[in-house]
C-alpha cells in the first residue's frame, strides 16, 4: 500500500492536470486551513493557494483531496535559490500539486526554475517592470490592480458635486490580453495598501464578487483574496458573510456558463495603441473609465486599419515603428480620426512634416485635414489623462458615441462585437442599484437593434428590455443591477 503523503499526492495532481488558470476560480488564503477547502468548494474553486509552511499543511491537503481540490503551494520570502528549491521540493513532497512563487532576479533565471518541473502547475507573481518577462511553462500573475469599488473620498477635500472616484481594473485586463494575446490575462492583486486597501479602510464582501465578474467580462481572470473581517466572518458561520459567498459561488457559475461570451476583445469604433503601463496606464484606465470602452492594440502590433471598422485611433505617449506611422497616415487619409502625441517629453513628433496644413488650434493640439480624415496632434505626452478621455469622447462625438450611461456614476460597461449583434457588460463598482431607484438607469449603445436581453447571476431566466431604436443608436432602461448584467443586443427591424 502506498503511503498516505503519496496517496494525496496522487490525488492533488489528478486535479492539478486538469488546471486552468485563465478560467478556473482561484482562491488564495493566508495559511492552511482544513475549513477553508469545503467554502472553496462551495464557490466553485478548482485550486487553493497557501503559503508553504504556514498552519495545518495535512488537514488542508487531506480536506483539499475530499473538494476535488488541487493545492498550491506559495513559496515566500526566499531569494536564494537553493532555500527555494529546498521548499518547492518539500512542499510538491508533502502533497502539494502545484506551485506559486515571486520571479527570480531574472527573466532568465525564472524560466530556468519553471523548466525544472514542466508537468507541475506553476504560477509565478510578476510586477509592473516584469510583466513583459516569458516565465513559461509557468503561468504569469501580475500582481498589480487596485481593489475595485468606489474609493473613500477625503473629506478634507471633497465637494458634493464631485464624481466618485472609481478603481477598477478592466483596462488592466485589456492591455494584458493586447501585450500578451499567447497568455491568461491573469491578476493576482490583494487586498493590501498597494491595492488601495490601507489599514483603515472598511472593504465590502460584494467587492470580491465585483473582482471576479470585471476579469472575466474583461476576458480574464483573478486570483480571489479576501479581506481581513471577511476571512473571520466567514469562518465564524456569520450569516452576513455566508450570504456574501452564496452570492460569489452563484456568480462564478453564472460567468462560467456565459464564458464564450466574454472570449473576444472588448471594443467597437475606438482603438487604443498601447505601450508599457507606465506609458498608457492611465490613459487606458480613463478610457474605461469615462466608457469609452475601446479596443486595445500593443504598439510594435499595429495592423492596418480601416476606418470603417474603427472610427477613432489613439496613438499617445508610446513609440510606434516606421511602418505603424505610415499605417496611420494611411487610416487618417482613407478617412479615420487619430489622436497622436509624442512617445517622450520635448521628442520630436513623429507626424511633423507630413501632415499639411493645420485647420485648427486651440489648448495645446492642433487638428490637421489629411486626405478625407483628421489628425489631432499634441506637441507633448499626454499628462492629463481624464482631460484626454473627454477629448477622445469630444472628438468620437458627444451624442455618438459607442456607449452612454446616464444616472450611473459607478457603473463602468465593455461592449463587443458578439456574433450578429453586441455584447454589453455593466459592472456596478458602487453599492446595489435597487428596483425601486428613481430615476432608472438609462443605457445608449451605437447601433441599431430590435432586441435586448438582459441575463444576471440572480434571475432565474432571461429578461428582455425595451430596446427603443433611435437611427443608428439603441436604447434601453435597467430597473435593476446588483452588481454585474451581461446585454445581447440582436439586430433587426424595431
Amino acid at each position: 500500500m502506498l503511503p498516505r503523503a503519496a496517496l494525496l499526492l496522487a490525488a492533488s495532481c489528478a486535479a492539478a492536470l486538469a488546471l486552468n488558470p485563465a478560467q478556473d476560480v482561484l482562491l488564495w488564503w493566508p495559511q492552511a486551513d482544513a475549513r477553508v477547502a469545503p467554502l472553496a468548494k462551495q464557490i466553485g474553486a478548482r485550486a487553493l493557494l497557501v503559503p508553504f509552511g504556514a498552519g495545518d499543511a495535512a488537514g488542508l491537503l487531506e480536506a483539499c483531496r475530499q473538494a476535488g481540490l488541487a493545492a498550491i503551494a506559495e513559496i515566500r520570502g526566499s531569494r536564494d535559490l537553493a532555500a527555494l528549491e529546498a521548499e518547492a521540493e518539500a512542499a510538491l513532497a508533502a502533497g502539494f500539486a502545484g506551485l506559486a512563487y515571486e520571479a527570480r532576479e531574472s527573466e532568465a533565471e525564472t524560466r530556468r526554475l519553471a523548466s525544472r518541473r514542466p508537468g507541475t502547475p506553476q504560477l509565478v507573481y510578476l510586477t509592473a517592470e516584469q510583466a513583459a518577462w516569458n516565465v513559461a511553462p509557468a503561468y504569469a500573475v501580475l500582481r498589480e490592480g487596485q481593489w475595485p469599488g468606489v474609493r473613500p473620498r477625503d473629506p478634507a477635500t471633497a465637494s458634493a458635486t464631485e464624481e466618485p472616484w472609481i478603481d477598477s481594473n478592466l483596462w488592466l485586463y485589456a492591455w494584458l490580453r493586447a501585450r500578451f494575446p499567447d497568455r491568461p490575462a491573469l491578476l493576482g492583486y490583494r487586498p493590501e495598501a498597494s491595492a488601495g486597501v490601507t489599514p483603515d479602510r472598511l472593504v465590502p464582501h460584494h467587492t470580491v464578487e465585483v473582482a471576479l465578474a470585471e476579469a472575466r467580462a474583461a476576458g480574464g481572470n483573478v486570483i480571489l483574496s479576501l479581506p481581513e473581517r471577511y476571512r473571520r466572518d466567514l469562518l465564524a458561520g456569520e450569516a452576513r458573510a455566508r450570504e456574501d459567498w452564496a452570492a460569489l459561488g452563484r456568480t462564478a457559475a453564472f460567468l462560467e456558463r456565459h464564458a464564450g461570451r466574454f472570449s473576444s476583445p472588448p471594443g467597437l469604433r475606438v482603438l487604443a495603441v498601447a505601450g508599457s503601463i507606465e506609458e498608457s496606464g492611465e490613459v487606458l484606465n480613463l478610457l474605461y473609465r469615462t466608457n469609452a470602452t475601446p479596443a486595445v492594440v500593443a504598439a510594435g502590433r499595429l495592423p492596418e486599419l480601416d476606418p470603417a471598422r474603427y472610427r477613432l485611433t489613439v496613438a499617445v505617449n508610446v513609440t510606434l515603428t516606421g511602418a505603424e506611422e505610415e499605417r496611420l497616415l494611411a487610416y487618417v487619409k482613407a478617412g479615420g480620426t487619430l489622436l497622436a502625441a509624442p512617445a517622450a517629453e520635448g521628442g520630436r513628433p513623429w507626424w511633423q512634416g507630413r501632415t499639411g496644413k493645420a485647420v485648427r488650434e486651440n489648448n495645446g493640439r492642433t487638428t490637421y485635414e489629411l486626405g478625407k480624415g483628421r489628425l489631432v496632434a499634441y506637441q507633448e505626452p499626454v499628462v492629463d489623462a481624464y482631460e484626454f478621455a473627454l477629448d477622445v469622447l469630444e472628438a468620437l462625438g458627444w451624442k455618438k458615441r459607442d456607449l452612454r450611461l446616464w444616472n450611473a456614476d459607478t457603473v463602468i460597461g465593455v461592449v463587443r462585437r458578439h456574433g450578429g449583434g453586441l455584447s454589453l457588460e455593466l459592472v456596478d463598482y458602487g453599492t446595489r442599484w435597487p428596483r425601486d431607484h428613481e430615476p432608472d438607469l438609462l443605457v445608449e449603445v451605437h447601433g441599431a437593434f430590435s432586441e435586448a436581453v438582459l441575463e444576471a447571476p440572480e434571475l432565474a431566466a432571461p429578461v428582455r428590455l425595451g430596446a427603443r431604436v433611435r437611427g443608428d443608436r439603441t436604447e434601453f432602461e435597467l430597473r435593476d443591477l446588483r452588481h454585474f448584467v451581461t446585454i445581447q443586443l440582436e439586430a433587426g427591424k424595431p
